[in-house]
């Protein structure tokens, strides 16, 4: 009997789909082996993208402020409000040049500040911005205060290092190192002292100047205060 073929158009058919089926199956396997190799590339990529951005920010010190000027204007300022007994108005810039010796005695060794501004934008609201030298780079750092008039208490509202936005819970634990709790008793608060000291005058001795309130409005600062003066004792 002649040989009969069992592969007959059922059975080619069939292996003719299995072999299309392998061919789709190894197709399928390359696009996903590529696609794992397309995000094990890019994601690295955008990764460092990320952090070279945020790092930018950080460390921006773009319009840092400068050694303030003008203690001296505000100093005879606070000189007139003790003779007249009337409020003490300060631009915001004369308050700056009056507390930055004072930062500079309160921050600690490893700190060294390099440039501070206060400014008022608005009722009742300080913004404050502070440039220090660490490890041998400056940072910028930018605080926005609540101003609570008629006590010694100002709240952190927002934190920024460089041009980055930071949780003011973190700024607040930098504050609270860099001033001891003394001054930060929690609650993203800062306490003032009640009272501080300076010359009136080069070569006379410090008066301690204490203050019963502190309000902002319109860019300027205004301070009640009153003081126990020998004024004889003032004279140059």
């Amino acid at each position: 009997m002649p040989n009969v073929s069992r592969e007959g158009p059922g059975f080619l058919l069939s292996k003719k789909h299995d072999g299309e089926k392998e061919a789709l199956d190894l197709q399928r396997q390359a696009e996903k082996t590529s696609r794992r190799w397309v995000l094990i590339f890019w994601i690295p990529v955008l990764l460092l993208v990320v952090v070279s951005v945020v790092t930018a920010l950080a460390f921006s010190c773009e319009d840092a402020p400068q050694n303030p000027s003008g203690e001296e204007s505000g100093v005879l300022k606070l000189g007139e409000a003790l003779l007249t007994g009337k409020e003490a108005e300060l631009s915001a810039g004369e308050v700056s040049a009056l507390l930055y010796p004072l930062l500079q005695e309160k921050l600690p060794r490893e700190l060294r500040l390099t440039g501070f501004s206060l400014e008022a934008p608005g009722e009742n609201c300080l913004y404050a911005r502070v440039l220090v030298e660490k490890f041998g780079r400056e940072f910028l750092l930018s605080f926005r205060w609540a101003l609570f008039p008629g006590t010694n208490t100002l709240r952190l509202e927002e934190a920024k290092l460089g041009k980055l936005p930071i949780p003011s819970s973190w700024a607040y634990e930098w504050i609270k190192e860099a001033l001891t709790e003394e001054y930060c008793p929690g609650n993203q608060t800062l306490t003032l002292p009640e009272s501080f000291s300076f010359s009136l005058w080069e070569g006379t001795e410090p008066v301690t100047l204490h203050w019963s309130e502190i309000r902002a409005k319109e860019g300027n600062l205004y301070i009640s205060l009153w003081a126990q003066v020998d004024w004889l004792s003032l004279l140059p």
